[in-house]
């Protein structure tokens, strides 16, 4: 009876900056990427729903508010169900080396 682990390297983050530039070159969702993509968002939600109040509703600012804020939403829905899918993933991976 051998007993054999693999072990997944940790990951360790090295900063915000390093992290979103090694997720270029890396497969799959990173963390900090989504986190300044989330903040982001965030910021051009709350820059647009100021638009569309100073501009006393205009159409258009409240298309583009609906818009950015669909596919915010979109997004993180998108992230969610891989990072699900990855998980299962590994979960069959798993289940074949036992």
């Amino acid at each position: 009876m051998s007993n054999k682990t693999t072990e997944k390297p940790q990951e360790t983050s090295q900063g915000l900056m390093a992290d979103i530039w090694s997720s270029i070159f890396t497969p799959g969702v990173n963390g900090s990427v989504v986190k300044v993509m989330n903040i982001s968002f965030i910021a051009a939600l709350a820059s647009l729903g100021f638009l569309a109040f100073a501009t006393g509703g205009n159409i258009h600012a409240i298309i583009v508010l609906v818009l950015t804020a669909c596919l915010f939403v979109a997004i993180n829905l998108l992230v969610k169900e891989m990072e699900k899918i990855k998980a299962a993933e590994e979960a069959t991976e798993t289940k074949k080396e036992n």
